[in-house]
This record gives structure tokens, C-alpha cells and sequence, in this order.
């Protein structure tokens, strides 16, 4: 059974849950997130009553809308995280669509995640270079 929570910042249990979820993955963001770094937009996806993913809409100017902080549980098999990802993708499409957004930007360097994103629809900017300054 799949059910669809609305992720709550001022949960602890969300935010603890987010960052488990980012253990599982060996992940450099596992035990840093905190309130204040989360967007207000987003989903826990439980299968079976186990989280299986969650995944963030951050509003931006321009009413563009970027899909943020995802991460699946490291421990399910890779079917379950699949389900997982799609049904938390499809939540918040229909969440930016409400939202009447221009369109979705994200980032990744997963050869799992791009060919998902072309099914959907997304288009793959070849000529374009993330770039990051620490402050």
C-alpha cells in the first residue's frame, strides 16, 4: 500500500526521517539538514509503512519551481524506490501544476534519474554547468 504524506518542517520526525532516508545513501547531505534548509513543499512516500522516499518543490522567482533534495531509502530494493520516486514525482508535478508554475529545473549527475526525467519529459541542457560558491 502506498500512501503520500505532506512533509512537515516542524516535525522532527520528518526532518530525522529525511535525514535517515539520506543515510541510507551514503549521502553527504545524511545528518546536515536542518528546518531552516528544507523547502516548504514536500512529500514522504511510505510504502508498506516503510518511508521509501521524499522530495521537495522549492518556489522560485520568476514562478519557475525546482525539484530539490530527493532521496530514496537505500534499504528497499530497487522496484519498491522506483514506485517510490514515481509516485512522489507525479505529487508534486500536480503540486506545481496547481501552483500554475512555468516550468521544473533540477540538477543530478544519476544516470537513473536522467533517463526518468527524459521519459517525463525533461530536456537535458548539455551546454550548461552547474557552478557553487561556499559562502
Amino acid at each position: 500500500m502506498i500512501k503520500v504524506i505532506k512533509f512537515n518542517k516542524n516535525n522532527e520526525l520528518h526532518v530525522s526521517m529525511l535525514n535517515a532516508l539520506h543515510e541510507t545513501q551514503l549521502s553527504n547531505l545524511a545528518g546536515k539538514l536542518v528546518k531552516a534548509d528544507i523547502p516548504v513543499i514536500g512529500y514522504i512516500i511510505v510504502i508498506d509503512n516503510i518511508p521509501a522516499s521524499i522530495g521537495f518543490l522549492r518556489k522560485m522567482e520568476g514562478n519557475y519551481g525546482m525539484f530539490d533534495t530527493f532521496v530514496t531509502n537505500g534499504k528497499l530494493p530497487s522496484e519498491i524506490r522506483h514506485l517510490a520516486m514515481q509516485t512522489l514525482v507525479d505529487q508534486l508535478l500536480n503540486k506545481a501544476k496547481q501552483l500554475k508554475l512555468k516550468a521544473i529545473i533540477s540538477y543530478t549527475s544519476d544516470e537513473g534519474v536522467l533517463n526518468r526525467a527524459k521519459n517525463l519529459g525533461f530536456v537535458v541542457l548539455d551546454d550548461m554547468r552547474l557552478i557553487s560558491l561556499s559562502l
